[in-house]
């Protein structure tokens, strides 16, 4: 077996090992590191993982959207991977370890210089070819439209078949963000990439409105419920929207920390009530409007502000 071929079987080993997160693939981070270090030990062959960490010891040094496109470019893909190719990606370095520790069977270090690096190069191709499209290959999430459900089901359905994918919490805040653009067209309704935490940016929660801080999440954690009562130490009133599965011990917990101050009410019926007065609470076309309005209001802010389109909503073809 060539040298080449065994690099290439280390970087398929490699890309089988990674976790699996949203449409059940590797965070794009790791691969961006990936092709980011092959890049770096192009110029210097260090198999050493802290000569490829910058002075914090977390984030690769040089990793940047940037860099990361010129790689990919360099082999013919002009799509966009990631906008800051893996910095917020805090398992690259593990996933990285990995790499380099497959890679010392390789023993590249003993070949001349040119030869290494078309091996190198043949790693990195092999990642943008093989494995880089799987993530432009992903379809959009589907929103089935049974005009004989509740309106509550048939937002349950979509954040369910959204979480079959790993998705179901940016599409459940996206959902929610749409409801309110809706409902309060006059106001400006915040509207920011699902992984952008709150508090860099000044703001209290997901949303906020008036007086009222909202916070979206499938998955209620005890930091959330600090937030919320830092919110109430503010002067804002709190809504915390869950999953209907989660209401009844959420609103338990809350009792404990703030009770009767906090509201907590589930996503899909937070969402679906937004549906059904667009609607008129009719039936028929009337509905299937009110259906359409919100989906389309969710893919337009989508849109906006996220690279990974996978998160748009298939529009029912019966709607």
């Amino acid at each position: 077996m060539s040298i080449e071929s065994s690099a290439i079987r280390v970087i398929d080993g490699w890309y089988a090992s990674l976790d699996l997160y949203q449409d059940k693939l590797p965070a794009k981070g790791s691969i961006a590191a990936a092709l980011h270090v092959l890049n770096r030990l192009r110029i210097g062959y260090d198999l050493t993982v802290s000569a490829h960490v910058a002075s914090g010891e977390a984030q690769i040094t040089g990793l940047s959207g940037s860099a990361v496109r010129k790689i990919l470019t360099e082999f013919g893909e002009t799509r966009v991977l990631s906008a800051i190719g893996g910095r917020s990606n805090r398992g690259a370095r593990g996933d990285i370890t990995k790499l380099f520790d497959a890679m010392q069977s390789l023993h590249l270090e003993r070949l001349p210089e040119p030869e290494r690096i078309s091996v190198l190069r043949a790693m990195q191709r092999r990642l943008v070819t093989e494995y880089v499209g799987r993530y432009f290959a992903v379809k959009r999430v589907k929103a089935p439209f049974d005009m004989n459900a509740t309106t509550d089901s048939l937002i349950h359905t979509l954040l369910g078949n959204a979480a079959a994918s790993g998705k179901a919490g940016a599409v459940a805040e996206y959902l929610v963000g749409a409801k309110l653009a809706l409902k309060f067209p006059s106001k400006e309704i915040r509207n920011k990439r699902f992984n952008t935490a709150d508090a860099p940016g000044g703001f209290s929660g997901d949303f906020e409105v008036g007086n009222t801080a909202f916070h979206v999440t499938v998955a209620p954690m005890p930091e959330l419920l600090q937030k919320c009562k830092a919110n109430l130490e503010r002067g804002l009133r709190v809504y915390l929207l869950v999953l209907e599965s989660q209401v009844v011990g959420a609103r338990q917990n809350m009792e404990m920390i703030a009770a009767g101050r906090i509201s907590v009410r589930s996503i899909e019926s937070f969402v679906a009530t937004n549906v059904d007065e667009l609607a008129e609470f009719a039936d028929g076309e009337t509905l299937k409007t009110g259906v359409r309005r919100l989906l389309e209001k969710y893919n337009e802010r989508v849109d906006t502000v996220e690279l990974d389109k996978s998160l748009l909503i298939e529009i029912p073809a019966n709607i």
